[in-house]
């Protein structure tokens, strides 16, 4: 009896981490990366090179009085490595604005270890990017209404 119990346990902690996204019968090692902000990167979102995950996030970590101010904990599978000087952007993976971290690698043979930093960047998001591209646009359009506005009444002063 107490041996179905004890694997009961054991079954129940390793599905509780496989649905995290961890496997517990991998071995890893841990990254550190510090951004401004992580808007809304969450604990257990995925850790990506080219689009496959070999990781996800461990630990996210606000550093009040610090810049920049968040310390965000990767943890990366041991069969994945890459080379010092490459970089961990924070990336948007959908517009619904779900967030994970995808590794650039620097292709550099000296690999990181355990405990290294990586560099972290900020990828401007679908949105925001949408919003920097069409500000001008509608500025102008404002202008050109306003001058047609004007136009159309001096066109009316004119005529009567």
């Amino acid at each position: 009896m107490g041996i179905i119990g004890i694997v009961t346990i054991a079954v129940l902690i390793w599905g509780i981490n496989y649905m995290k996204g961890r496997n517990i019968f991998s071995t890893d090692y841990t990254l550190y990366a510090f951004y401004p902000e992580t808007d809304g990167l969450e604990g257990s979102s995925p850790v990506l090179i080219n689009g496959v995950r070999v990781g996800f996030i461990e630990n996210i970590q606000l550093r009040t009085n610090e810049s920049p101010a968040v310390k965000v904990a990767l943890k990366i599978e041991d069969q994945y490595t890459f080379g010092e000087g490459s970089l961990a952007k924070l990336i948007s993976t959908d517009l619904m604005g779900s967030k994970a971290i995808r590794i650039v690698t620097s292709g550099k043979q000296v690999f990181m270890q355990d405990l290294d930093t990586i560099d972290g960047l900020v990828e401007p998001d679908i949105i925001s990017s949408l919003q920097t591209a069409l500000l001008p646009v509608l500025e102008k359009t404002n202008t050109l209404a306003t001058s047609l506005d004007s136009l159309s009444s001096q066109m009316e002063l004119f005529l009567s």
